[in-house]
């Protein structure tokens, strides 16, 4: 997962951001709660249909940052 989000949020804050995802999944965060779900769901649309590439998590979490 740590790769992940380095390839997402870069070398420097994937590792320091994936440490925060982690620490608020544990306190059941409600934010972290539905990005988890937005991905999920997008995954099992790509499942069904390859060629609904699974971008909700990531237009989700960039999202957080207009607020």
């Amino acid at each position: 997962m740590t790769v992940f989000f380095m390839e997402v949020f870069g070398d420097r804050s994937g590792p320091e951001l994936f440490g925060d995802y982690m620490r608020l999944q544990d306190q059941g965060n409600e934010i972290v709660q539905e990005g988890m779900m937005t991905g999920g769901r997008d995954v099992f649309a790509w499942m069904a249909d390859s060629n609904k590439v699974p971008t909700g998590w990531m237009a989700y979490v960039y999202s957080l940052d207009e607020g």
